[in-house]
This record gives C-alpha cells, sequence and structure tokens, in this order.
C-alpha cells in the first residue's frame, strides 16, 4: 500500500509478512518524516509499545498489555482482495502451474532415512484434483483462510461463479463486523459449514431473521472474541444450527439477564458446544438449561468437578496444557 489514504481506523489489515492487526493511528509521529499507521497486532508479542511514543499517547489499543502495538510503514501493508480473487488465486492458479504453492509441489520428495539422499515422490492424480478444483462453480469445499479477504466482492459474484459452497473456512481474513459475514448467506444458500474463527468481528445492535443462515449446521467462531450474550441474539440468523465452537474466547458464563432468550430457546437444534479455553469454573456457568447433547471443554479450573447436570448426555473433558 503506497499510501495511508485509504486506511481507516478500525480497518482490519494484513502486513507483508502475514501478520493481523487493527488500525488504530493513522499520521505523522513526532521525530520521524514519514506518516505512519499506528496498528495493534493480533499477537501481541510483536509489539513495540503501547500506542505511545516519545512520552506521546497516539491511540488507545482495546487489549490488554504493554507493547502490542507499533507503527508500521504503509507499504508494508498489503491491500485486501475480494473473496472471488482469493478464491480463483488459490483454486485456478494452481491447474495452470503458475502459484508458488504449485511450483512447490513439482519438487515433492522425501528424506530416505540417514543416508543423506533425498527420494523423488509424485502425487499420482494430481493435475486431475487440480483441473477438478480449477472448475469453481461444482466446488463444495472452500479452505481461504488467512488469505487477506476482505469483502465478499460486489452482490451476485459469489452465487454467479461459486453458488455451489456448503462448507466455507475464511478464518483469519479481515473481515471487520458480522454484517460482512452475511452477505455469504445471500450469495451461498446451501452453506452448511462455516469457520470464521481468528477474527475480531464488530457486532450490529440487531440481526434480523430475515437475513439468516437457513441451512447452517456448524459455526466455528474461535478466538473471535466473541461474548455469550452476542452469540444469544445470534440464535436468529442460525435456526438450525447443529454444531456450535466458542473456544478461546474468555467466556466466563453462559447465563443471560432479564428479558434475553433463555439459553434452550437460543439453539433448539444444538448437538454440540465446544467451550474448550475459556474462562468458566463451574457446570452452572457451562451449560444452564442448555439442551446441547455434547459439551466439549479443557478443564483448566480445577473448580469444575461437580457432577454435570443430567440433560448432557456426553461431556469431553480435554487436560489442561
Amino acid at each position: 500500500m503506497k499510501s495511508g489514504e485509504s486506511l481507516q481506523i478500525g480497518q482490519r489489515v494484513c502486513t507483508e509478512d502475514g501478520a493481523l492487526a487493527t488500525v488504530r493511528y493513522v499520521g505523522p509521529v513526532e521525530g520521524t518524516k514519514h506518516e505512519w499507521a499506528g496498528v495493534e497486532w493480533d499477537d501481541p508479542s510483536r509489539g513495540k509499545h503501547d500506542g505511545s511514543h516519545g512520552g506521546k499517547r497516539y491511540f488507545e489499543c482495546a487489549g490488554v498489555g504493554e507493547s502490542c502495538a507499533s507503527f508500521v510503514r504503509f507499504h508494508k501493508i498489503l491491500a485486501g482482495v475480494t473473496f472471488m480473487d482469493a478464491m480463483k488465486n488459490k483454486y485456478q492458479a494452481q491447474s495452470k502451474g503458475t502459484s508458488v504453492e504449485n511450483a512447490a509441489a513439482e519438487n515433492m520428495y522425501i528424506d530416505a532415512g540417514n543416508t543423506g539422499r533425498r527420494v523423488d515422490v509424485q502425487l499420482v492424480g494430481k493435475q486431475d484434483i487440480l483441473e477438478k478444483q480449477s472448475k469453481l462453480d461444482e466446488l463444495v469445499s472452500v479452505y481461504l483462510p488467512d488469505s487477506c479477504v476482505d469483502t465478499a466482492g460486489p452482490r451476485g459474484e459469489i452465487s454467479g461463479e461459486a453458488g455451489k459452497i456448503s462448507e466455507l473456512d475464511i478464518s483469519g481474513n479481515l473481515f471487520e463486523d458480522w454484517s460482512a459475514i452475511q452477505r455469504f448467506n445471500e450469495e451461498l444458500p446451501a452453506l452448511e459449514h462455516l469457520e470464521v474463527s481468528g477474527m475480531p468481528l464488530r457486532w450490529p445492535d440487531s440481526l434480523p431473521a430475515a437475513m439468516a443462515f437457513a441451512n447452517l449446521k456448524t459455526l466455528v467462531m474461535n478466538n473471535t472474541g466473541v461474548a455469550w450474550s452476542q452469540m444469544r441474539h445470534l440464535h436468529t440468523v442460525v435456526p438450525a444450527l447443529e454444531e456450535l465452537h466458542l473456544c478461546g474466547n474468555q467466556i466466563s458464563s453462559l447465563s443471560g439477564t432479564e428479558g434475553e432468550p433463555t439459553n434452550a430457546d437460543c439453539f433448539p437444534n444444538l448437538r454440540s458446544l465446544f467451550l474448550e479455553d475459556n474462562d468458566l469454573q463451574t457446570w452452572d456457568q457451562v451449560v444452564p438449561s442448555q439442551r446441547a447433547a455434547l459439551v466439549v471443554l479443557r478443564s483448566t479450573k480445577p473448580s469444575i468437578s461437580c457432577l454435570p447436570p443430567q440433560h448432557i448426555a456426553a461431556i469431553i473433558i480435554l487436560g489442561s496444557t
């Protein structure tokens, strides 16, 4: 990106080395000759400060930490791409032998034990597979994680070129809010499995039932920062949901407040609820009146030791790491 004119505060961006961040500031920094983008990194270990530099505060960070932010030159920030551009680059470029990934695959080998020799291997039927994948209008499973996608593109583009998709992974991309995700509902009526992990999505005040993912059965929202109170209102747009993944979201309770729908009313068809790596401490916080037949969580809190509710058919407790 040559200039910061197109950058907006709150915009999700990807840098040239593949790191994700949120723009918190665009402008000059005292003591330098250039303008900069002040970003808060998804991975706080990349940061150098908390939005302050040289004794002056330029921006605030949403996360907790003294070094989760940095100033980045504009040319190191990549421009986002549309969903179809990313899809064509992955699936059609490979069949034409133009992608880096495909070129690397041409030189596949394995090490022959301790001899130091490399034995060439060949993927049988590789070209047939690539040719089949290049027919976008026939694909039902599409995986585009970490592809710098920031928009679904013009209305009708996805449905016109790849409308049969029923399983979609767009985790780790640059979508900023749930409204942008709902565009895929308009484009992909057959969608049953959706993964949107690793994106801190903003939520609208209301979710119209008219924009429902009518056939969606599995929703994966790990490490998105979503709160259970937001999920309780999501039920209006995922009426057929059977499997819900909410791992790593710092959820401390599944209880609601007065006037909200009960958990049982939220997702009446839910069969599996995945809650690993959250902050739940008691079964009352985990599944109050929830109808899920299977609950999966990671036991990081020793207080989750009492018997679970009888209406839960199966519990899987993963060991602490």
